[in-house]
């Protein structure tokens, strides 16, 4: 029950702030969601409480006191830079350094953020995880390139770089180790 909480609020929130736009409820709308999240993960923590390990969905969610943890820490700065950003980004707005169309973009892509990082911590499955890390970098890069201007254009840049480089040899690592287990377990 927490789990399909932890993951749809977060979903469900960034295509709802998608749709939403810019109206003045979008910041409030942002920090229920991340308040919810929160709660969520908490629930998960008093649930987990009874067992050491969870597996749920036919196995594609992996579920243990670590896991828990992470995801507690995980919402909970979700929680805190939704309050923090909301008032933030009022200033921004007023000041005209960000548009309404970014502020649409940036409260969707917040939410969809954690989406992929909560999935990343719940997901019994290597390809679920290769995909939701990718879509985490990604979604970073175009928060951090928000205010196109070439300071953070160029930080956006560099970011993908580095991250994109680091994923495919992770990657590469994850198909030899897979292979290597694979052949190991075949000659027994």
């Amino acid at each position: 029950m927490f789990i399909a909480c932890l993951l749809f609020i977060p979903l469900l929130s960034a295509i709802f702030l998608a749709f939403l736009g810019t109206r003045p409820v979008a910041a409030k709308v942002n920090v229920i969601a991340s308040t919810l999240s929160f709660m969520s993960a908490l629930g998960l923590a008093a649930q987990m409480k009874q067992q050491k390990i969870a597996l749920l969905g036919h196995d594609w969610f992996y579920l243990d006191y670590l896991s828990v943890f992470l995801i507690i820490i995980a919402t909970f700065i979700e929680f805190t830079t939704a309050i923090f950003s909301a008032r933030y980004l009022i200033n921004e707005r007023k000041t005209r350094k960000l548009t309404r169309k970014k502020l649409r973009f940036y409260y969707s892509l917040y939410q969809f953020f954690f989406f992929a990082a909560l999935l990343i911590l719940v997901t019994n499955n290597l390809g679920v995880l290769w995909v939701a890390m990718e879509c985490a970098t990604l979604i970073t890069v175009l928060l951090v390139g928000l205010y196109h201007i070439p300071q953070s254009l160029e930080a956006a840049w560099k970011y993908l770089m580095l991250c994109g480089f680091g994923l495919a040899q992770a990657l590469l690592g994850t198909i030899l180790f897979y292979v290597a287990a694979e052949t190991l377990s075949n000659s027994h």
